[in-house]
């Protein structure tokens, strides 16, 4: 039963033979047992994913900081903080479907 488990959308990837990208999750905790600070920081995250597939770079970059405030080792947010220093200065185009066009590093 996923009601009992805290889950959060990771990030968006291409699957073969399909047409929509498709969202990865990260289990986080057990509900019941789910500190407030890891709830909060939860949601930072998600509105921080939010803003980034809006293209709203600086608001999703307040959400990430957000997170690291809470979480200072969650490295989800710091590629986040890094795609969207780097969005900035070269944005996708408007139709971007929200996958990751940066290299890996």
């Amino acid at each position: 039963d996923n009601k009992k488990y805290l889950f959060r959308k990771i990030d968006l990837i291409h699957v073969k033979d399909r047409d929509k990208p498709m969202w990865i999750y990260e289990l986080i905790d057990y509900k019941k047992e789910s500190d407030e600070k890891i709830i909060n920081a939860a949601d930072y995250f998600e509105k921080g994913l939010d803003f980034y597939l809006e293209h709203s770079w600086d608001e999703a970059i307040a959400m990430f900081e957000e997170v690291k405030l809470i979480l200072s080792e969650d490295k989800p947010s710091d590629i986040y903080l890094n795609r969207c220093e780097k969005y900035k200065h070269n944005p996708p185009s408007e139709n971007w479907n929200g996958v990751c066009l940066l290299p890996v590093e």
